[in-house]
């Protein structure tokens, strides 16, 4: 198994010193270089036995070896043994979102301008990919990584390809995690925008680190009675749900999170519509329809 792989030497060079994550056929290790030392995670997949199964990591790979973006994590090398193929990787130091969201920080949710640098690297990222036509389809607290940046600060880098695609439109239903995944990709009636797909779990992302917490619903199905409630009436986001967005934020969330994907905006409308959201969260003098929260940000972050 992949777990006894541990103190093994792969690809002649990078010793496996701990399991970091374990998931399904796929494990990542702790590597270090025995040439200079430094230190990887390498994600050892057990080989696929189908070609179907084949085809699909060589689009994996494909995919992830052809980015070099700073909030995308860097995949180095590639190789393989009689059982396992290895993707030696970027370390990601501070693990993911979700455990920094989830795992016992002073607060649970980080500071509001920390998490609109989250954010923001976040949107670099799929903006890139979606520029060069490939969509994710799994973004989840659990593949956004941390990297240590200096002494205080970290990077975002969105990793797992797993599931990404280069075709705009799809008919893989369900494709992802649950409770991000948009209401067309779970009707299955018919073919999906991936990358409308990608903007709405964007959506449910931004809420969970504003918020930390529950998710606004389970499934955005009609047998979850929060998400019906929302389809029929998208304020009760603010009213209800979230009390604390701001109308600003919670304009754009609502635009994320249309029901109909072809509503929803692009990361690059995104992207310019949340640069000029002065506060996330609500104030004393917020209203939901006032429109003056929008102010652009003079120094954005550092």
């Amino acid at each position: 198994s992949p777990a006894s792989l541990v103190n093994t030497i792969v690809g002649q060079e990078f010793q496996l010193l701990r399991v970091l994550v374990q998931g399904g056929s796929a494990y990542i290790y702790l590597g270090q270089s025995v040439k200079d030392n430094s230190y990887v995670a390498v994600k050892a997949l057990v080989k696929p036995e189908s070609d179907h199964d084949m085809q699909l990591l060589q689009i994996e790979i494909d995919i992830h070896s052809s980015f070099n973006h700073s909030n995308i994590v860097s995949l180095h090398r590639v190789f393989e043994d009689d059982n396992y193929f290895y993707l030696v990787m970027e370390l990601c130091d501070q693990g993911d979102l979700f455990d920094y969201l989830f795992a016992g920080h002073e607060s649970s949710t980080p500071h509001e301008l920390i998490a609109k640098q989250m954010f923001s690297q976040v949107l670099d990222s799929v903006e890139h990919m979606h520029a060069n036509s490939v969509f994710h389809r799994d973004l989840k607290l659990e593949n956004i990584f941390l990297k240590s940046h200096g002494e205080h600060h970290v990077v975002c880098k969105v990793g797992d390809f797993g599931l990404s695609t280069r075709e705009r439109t799809s008919t893989d239903f369900g494709c992802g995690s649950a409770s991000y995944l948009p209401p067309e990709q779970l009707k299955r009636d018919r073919p999906y925008d991936c990358a409308a797909s990608d903007v709405w779990s964007l959506g449910i992302v931004l809420l969970l680190l504003m918020f930390g917490g529950d998710y606004p619903w389970q499934t955005a199905t009609d047998d979850d009675s929060s998400f019906v409630e929302f389809k029929r009436d998208s304020s009760v986001l603010k009213k209800r749900l979230y009390p604390g967005l701001s109308s600003a934020t919670c304009r754009l969330l609502e635009s994320m999170l249309a029901m109909d994907g072809a509503d929803r905006p692009s990361v690059s409308e995104i992207k310019k519509q949340f640069s000029v959201i002065d506060h996330f969260y609500a104030d004393g003098k917020d209203n939901y329809y006032s429109k003056d929260n929008y102010r652009i940000l003079n120094n954005f972050l550092f």
